[in-house]
């Protein structure tokens, strides 16, 4: 994405998107601290927006592969997502 803050006539620019994302982020947040497992589904460009507001803010929004009905699997420690890795079956899996 060469120009994040552009939006389009009646859109929004790629950094209003992942500002959302990251609101909603944290309204969920708090939901999740006492849960042993949570399945979100959700459209792939809402997942590369976590995964780079939350997991590795350095790796570009477009640089997360999403593959077709695949994922990431990740595990919340201590407060936060750490160290991604590739597992099989193109998920993610997110180590603490």
């Amino acid at each position: 994405v060469t120009e994040p803050d552009f939006a389009p006539p009646g859109g929004e620019s790629l950094n209003a998107f992942r500002e959302r994302v990251r609101q909603g982020c944290e309204r969920i947040m708090p939901l999740l601290i006492d849960r042993r497992e949570v399945v979100f589904l959700m459209h792939g460009n809402v997942i590369r927006a976590l995964m780079s507001l939350i997991v590795n803010q350095d790796k570009a929004h477009n640089e997360w592969d999403i593959p077709n009905s695949g994922g990431y699997r990740l595990y919340f420690k201590n407060g936060e997502f750490v160290c991604c890795e590739k597992s099989g079956m193109d998920f993610y899996v997110i180590r603490a």
